[in-house]
C-alpha cells in the first residue's frame, strides 16, 4: 500500500520525538533562567552595586538570546533529516531459488522490511526477525536457511539475486559485491554455487509479467531478457522453472544477457547427462559414435520437459531424438534421408547460365539490362531447380527454372519501393484521382501476361486495403501456369506479380489418365508393410494405421501413420523407389 503525505510526516514526527524528546523545552527553560539572573543583576546594579557586571553580562546573555532559537530549529531539522534518511528505501534487492525474498534496505543498508514471495519463502525466514539488521547479517542467515532445508545444494546450486536501487552505480556495485559473498558463504557450506546476478527496474510491464505468472519482479526480467534473446523460448513455460534450470538454457545457448552476471556452473546432476543421453540415441539408432558425423547435444525445455537434444548424421540421413533429462525416456525421434544438393554431374541439368538466359528470355532483358543477377542450384525434397534472381528498374525478379527440362516453374516480381499509400476502409474510394475499376485492374494484368480473357480460366479478382496500401488482386490461370497481379487501385501499376506451374491436383491414390493405377508407384500396401517392417510391428501390433498419398511440388509419397506402445509414428515413403525418407517417432 503507498503511503500518503500526511502517513509520512506523521512517521517522521514520531521518529523526532524519539530521537530528540524534551530539546526545545529545555533550551526555553535555560533560556528563562538565564533572563531571571539577568534581572537579579539589574536590581543589584540599581542598588548602588557596580554597572560593570551588569554590561559584561549584556555583552555574553545577547547572542545567547538570539542563538538559542536558532539551534533549536537546526537540531530539529537535522533529527527529521536523518529520520527520513534511515527510513527511506535506497535499494531493493531480490532473491531467487524456488523460494522468492525480497529486502528493502536503505542508504545504510539496514533492512526495513523483509518480504516473502511464495510458501517456499515463509519457511526458509521462519521465525527470523530481520527488521533493522545489516544487510550482510541478513543475507547470511538467508543462505543458511537455503542450505539446510535444502534449496540450495550441489543438485541444485543456482541463484539469482536482482538489484533495484535509486543510485545505478550504487546497485552494480551491490550487485557485485553480493554475488562475491554469496559465492564465498555457499563454499562455506561446501556447495559450489552459481550466482547469477542483475540490475533491474521493476516498472509497470515486469510487475504485470510478474502478478500474470506467479513470479518475482526479478525473475520477470530475467525471463524477459532470455525470451527476447531467444523467441524460440516460450515465457509461460519458462516461468515455471527453478532458477538452477533457467540458468542451465542460458548456459547451453551461450546466451549473453546484457546487464546479467554469471559466475560458476548451474549443477545438471539433477539429470541424466550428455553423455548418457548420446549413448541412448546411438543404441536406439544402432549406431556408434565413431560411425556418425556433425554431433549436437543441447539440453533444452520442451513440451513442459527438461530434453537433451541429440542431433547426428549418418551418411546423408540426419537423426534427430528429443531424450527426457530426468527418466532417459525418448520423448520424440525424427530420420530425414538429406539426399544431396549438388547436381551429380553437370551433363543431368541445363546449368545456371541457361537458366539465367530462360529467365532474362522471359522477362525481355538482356544481361546489359539487368542487376545483382544470381543463379544457385537447388534440390528441396526431390525438386530439382535453378533459383534466378535480378533487379530491373524499380522491381526485384525471382524465377524457378526446372533444372532438367528448363520449364519456368515459378516467377515472383516485386516492386522495390511500393506505391503510394491509398485510402483506407473496405471499399476503393478515388484519392486525389479517379480509382481504376476491377475491370481495369483485370485488363492490366492479362496484358501484361499476354493472355487475352477468353485464354484464361478462374479469373478472380478482389480489392485489399492492407495498412494504407490499396489495391486490386487479380488471380487466373492458363493451361500451364497459375498467376497472381498486384495492380495498385489508383495509378493501375503493377506491384506485385507471382506465375506458378500448375501440378496436378493431389489425390488420395495416384492414377494414370484413364483412372487406372500408375504401376510406377509402389501402392498403399506396399508402403505400409515397409514403414510396420522398419519399426519392427505386424499390422496386429498397430493401431490407427493410415496411409495417404501426397504429391508436394513434384515429390511423390506415401504419409503413413500407427500407434503402438505409448508412441505416435509417421513415415514418409518415396511413391516410386520405396526408400524411407523421413520417420518420426513421438509421445502420444
Amino acid at each position: 500500500m503507498k503511503e500518503s503525505n500526511q502517513m509520512i510526516e506523521n512517521r517522521i514526527k514520531r521518529a523526532l520525538q524519539a530521537s530528540v524528546p524534551q530539546i526545545l523545552p529545555k533550551l526555553l527553560e535555560d533560556i528563562e533562567s538565564r533572563e531571571e539572573v539577568k534581572a537579579m543583576n539589574h536590581v543589584e546594579n540599581r542598588q548602588g552595586q557596580g554597572p560593570l557586571t551588569e554590561k559584561r553580562t549584556n555583552i555574553f546573555q545577547r547572542p545567547l538570546r538570539v542563538l538559542a532559537p536558532v539551534a533549536a530549529a537546526l537540531i530539529l531539522i537535522l533529527g527529521a533529516w536523518m529520520a527520513y534518511a534511515n527510513l527511506r528505501v535506497q535499494s531493493v534487492i531480490a532473491f531467487d531459488v524456488n523460494p522468492s525474498i525480497e529486502l528493502s534496505v536503505n542508504q545504510k543498508e539496514k533492512v526495513l522490511r523483509a518480504q516473502a514471495g511464495n510458501e517456499e519463502a515463509l519457511a526458509v525466514m521462519g521465525d527470523m526477525k530481520l527488521k533493522g539488521v545489516d544487510l550482510d547479517v541478513a543475507v547470511n542467515a538467508l543462505i543458511g536457511s537455503m542450505v539446510r532445508q535444502g534449496y540450495l545444494s550441489e543438485m541444485n546450486n543456482s541463484i539469482l539475486i536482482t538489484v533495484d536501487s535509486k543510485d545505478a552505480q550504487g546497485g552494480v556495485r551491490l550487485q557485485e559485491r553480493l554475488s562475491r559473498e554469496i559465492n564465498q558463504l555457499l563454499d562455506g557450506f561446501s556447495v559450489q554455487g552459481a550466482i547469477v546476478s542483475q540490475t533491474s527496474k521493476a516498472d509497470d510491464q515486469l510487475k504485470e509479467l510478474a502478478r500474470t505468472y506467479g513470479i518475482s519482479t526479478g525473475k520477470a526480467a530475467l525471463l524477459e531478457r532470455l525470451t527476447s534473446l531467444d523467441p524460440s523460448l516460450l515465457y509461460e513455460d519458462l516461468a515455471a522453472l527453478p532458477i538452477n534450470d533457467i540458468n542451465l538454457l542460458i548456459a547451453g545457448r551461450k546466451a549473453h544477457l546484457e546487464g546479467v552476471l554469471v559466475t560458476g556452473h548451474a549443477s545438471s546432476k539433477g539429470y541424466i547427462g550428455q553423455d548418457e543421453a548420446k549413448a541412448i540415441a546411438f543404441r536406439d539408432a544402432g549406431v556408434t559414435e565413431d560411425q556418425v558425423s556433425r554431433l549436437e547435444v543441447e539440453l533444452d525445455y520442451e513440451d513442459g520437459r527438461m530434453v537433451y537434444e541429440v542431433e547426428f548424421y549418418l551418411g546423408q540421413v540426419e537423426y534427430d531424438y528429443d531424450i527426457d533429462a530426468k527418466t532417459g525416456r525418448i520423448v520424440k525421434f525424427e530420420i530425414k534421408d538429406k539426399g544431396g544438393s549438388t547436381p551429380p554431374a553437370q551433363g543431368d541439368y541445363i546449368g545456371g547460365k541457361q537458366a539465367e538466359d530462360i529467365a532474362l528470355g522471359h522477362a525481355g532483358f538482356s544481361r546489359g539490362q539487368v542487376t545483382k543477377l544470381e543463379s544457385e542450384f537447388k534440390d528441396k525434397k526431390g525438386k530439382v531447380y535453378y533459383e534466378v534472381e535480378f533487379k530491373q528498374g524499380s522491381f526485384d525478379y525471382e524465377y524457378e527454372i526446372d533444372a532438367i527440362s528448363g520449364k519456368i516453374l515459378k516467377i515472383e516480381i516485386e516492386e522495390i519501393k511500393t506505391g503510394s499509400p491509398g485510402p483506407t476502409g473496405s471499399e476503393p474510394t478515388t484519392k486525389g484521382g479517379q480509382q481504376i475499376s476491377s475491370r481495369q485492374a483485370e485488363d492490366l494484368a492479362l496484358a501484361h501476361a499476354g493472355l487475352t480473357r477468353s485464354q484464361v480460366t478462374k479469373l478472380e479478382t478482389e480489392f485489399k486495403d492492407k495498412k494504407g496500401k490499396v489495391y486490386y488482386e487479380v488471380e487466373f490461370e492458363d493451361a500451364a501456369y497459375e498467376y497472381e497481379y498486384e495492380i495498385d487501385a489508383f495509378s493501375g501499376k503493377i506491384l506485385d506479380v507471382e506465375v506458378e506451374a500448375r501440378k496436378a491436383g493431389n489425390q488420395s491414390q495416384p492414377t494414370t489418365g484413364s483412372g487406372s493405377a500408375d504401376s510406377t508407384y509402389i501402392g498403399r500396401q506396399q508402403a505400409e508393410n515397409l514403414a510396420l517392417a522398419h519399426a519392427g510391428f505386424s499390422r496386429s501390433q498397430v493401431t490407427r494405421l493410415e496411409t495417404e498419398f501426397k504429391d508436394k511440388k513434384g515429390k511423390v509419397y506415401y504419409e503413413v501413420e500407427f500407434k503402438q506402445g505409448g508412441y505416435e509414428y509417421e513415415y514418409e515413403i518415396d511413391a516410386i523407389s520405396g526408400r524411407i525418407l523421413e520417420i518420426e517417432k513421438e509421445l502420444d
